[in-house]
C-alpha cells in the first residue's frame, strides 16, 4: 500500500511539473506569435521585409504606432549634433510632430519628447540606416529621389534653425555638416 501510494505522489509530482513545464512553453509560445505578429505589422506598415532590418528597428522599440517619430530621427539626429538640443531646434521638432499630426497622448509623441530629453544611440541612427536603404530598394528610383529629397530637405531646415549668430554667418555649422552627410549616406 505504501508503494501506491508513493507512486500517487510520484505522478502528482510530474503531472503538476507537466502543467507548469506546458503553461511555460504555452506562455513562450504566445510571445513569439506575438512578436511574430508585430514583425508582421510594422513590415507591412514600412514595406520592409528584410528581417534584420526589422529585427532592428523593434530593438530600438520602433512600432507601428510610433513609426511617425521614427520619420522625424533625421531631424533629432541634426538637433543633437552639437550635443544640445536649443530651444529653436525643441521648438522646430515639436512643431513638426504637430503638422504630421502628433498629439501630446499619442506613443508617437512621448517617443520624440524622449529623444530630446535624452540623446538617442548610434542604434537608432543604425536602425533608421537599415531602414531607408530597405524603402530605397523596394521602389523605383524617382521615388528614392523624392523620398531623399524630402527627408533631407527636412534635416537641412533643421540644420538651419539654430544657424549663425543673429542671422549672420554659417546657418549650417560643421557638426550638423557630418551628420547630414551621414544621414544622406542611408540613401546611397
Amino acid at each position: 500500500m505504501e508503494s501506491d501510494t508513493l507512486k500517487q505522489r510520484g505522478k502528482a509530482f510530474e503531472d503538476a511539473f507537466c502543467r507548469e513545464r506546458d503553461a511555460q512553453l504555452l506562455e513562450a509560445l504566445r510571445k513569439r506569435l506575438a512578436a511574430e505578429d508585430k514583425k508582421a505589422l510594422l513590415s507591412k506598415a514600412t514595406g520592409v521585409a528584410a528581417d534584420a532590418v526589422l529585427e532592428r528597428l523593434e530593438a530600438c522599440g520602433i512600432e507601428v504606432e510610433t513609426l511617425t517619430a521614427f520619420s522625424l530621427y533625421p531631424m533629432v539626429a541634426v538637433a543633437w549634433a552639437d550635443g544640445v538640443i536649443h530651444t529653436n531646434e525643441r521648438g522646430a521638432l515639436l512643431s513638426a510632430a504637430e503638422q504630421n499630426g502628433l498629439t501630446s497622448d499619442d506613443p508617437n509623441y512621448e517617443l520624440l519628447k524622449s529623444w530630446l530629453d535624452e540623446e538617442p544611440d548610434e542604434q537608432l541612427h543604425e536602425a533608421w540606416s537599415g531602414y531607408i536603404k530597405a524603402v530605397c530598394a523596394a521602389i523605383e528610383p524617382a521615388s528614392v529621389k523624392s523620398l531623399k529629397a524630402e527627408v533631407m530637405g527636412k534635416a537641412r531646415h533643421m540644420a538651419e534653425a539654430a544657424g549663425g549668430i543673429l542671422g549672420i554667418g554659417n546657418k549650417v555649422s560643421s557638426s550638423e555638416e557630418v551628420v547630414l552627410a551621414k544621414l544622406e549616406r542611408a540613401f546611397n
